[in-house]
Order: structure tokens, then sequence, then C-alpha cells
């Protein structure tokens, strides 16, 4: 990953941008699209972690650019 998670301007990450880390895409309860990714890649990015939307190990959360 060399480069920040990129919006599209409505909080969506652009997949032009940011690798899924082999967890798939997900959407947060409050609808914001993103990949599920580690948390610590999610945070050297800036992007914004939140749980209990992807599957996988407990550090493996839905990341998205805002």
């Amino acid at each position: 990953l060399t480069s920040p998670p990129a919006t599209d301007g409505g909080g969506t990450m652009s997949s032009s941008s940011w690798e899924d880390g082999g967890y798939g895409r997900c959407t947060t309860s409050g609808g914001a699209s993103g990949y599920c990714i580690e948390t610590s890649v999610c945070a050297s990015h800036g992007g914004k972690a939140t749980s209990g939307d992807c599957p996988g190990p407990t550090a493996v959360e839905c990341c998205t650019g805002t």
C-alpha cells in the first residue's frame, strides 16, 4: 500500500487506490463503503476502522476513508 485511502467525496473508498487485504469489501452500519483490512494498516494510511462488518480475525475491520 503506497497511498492513503481515497474517497469519492462521499466517504466511499475508491478501489483504484486501495488494496482489499484479501478479506473483501464492506459497508459499515453507517453506510460507508470500504475494505476489510488489518486495523494497523488502515490507521497507518489515515483510514477509519469500524468493527463488526468483516469476516476474519479480530484485527481485520472495515476501513473507510472517513
